[in-house]
């Protein structure tokens, strides 16, 4: 399983790793991470709720990765007050839905975890 991290710019190279990845059947998922700054920024610039936000980062990485999964997107922050909603909006950004993702590629490739 290879795991594509994005900080919010997707590059010209990460599309093509994403297409080696997909041509040699290797299951793959896409983190974007930094999300709790996506979602400030939404707020301060531009007066969008954290749903908004959101959509509109899930919007472009699906147009920028369009054979990607939706699925195996996922947005992550390292600041544990987003992971339990003390921000003020509903809880986002913890590793729980990749971790369990990994495990269960993983298994079905027949590999041990």
């Amino acid at each position: 399983v290879v795991v594509i991290l994005t900080d919010g710019r997707w590059t010209e190279n990460d599309t093509a790793l994403y297409q080696a990845i997909a041509f040699a059947s290797i299951p793959s998922i896409i983190v974007r991470t930094k999300i709790d700054q996506a979602v400030e920024a939404g707020f301060e610039d531009e007066g969008l709720t954290q749903e908004e936000t959101l959509e509109r980062v899930a919007r472009a990485l699906r147009e920028q990765a369009p054979e990607a999964d939706t699925s195996r997107i996922h947005f992550v922050t390292v600041r544990g007050r987003f992971w339990e909603g003390l921000h003020g909006g509903a809880p986002f950004g913890n590793i729980d839905s990749v971790c369990e993702q990994i495990r269960e590629l993983v298994a079905s490739a027949g590999l041990r975890t």
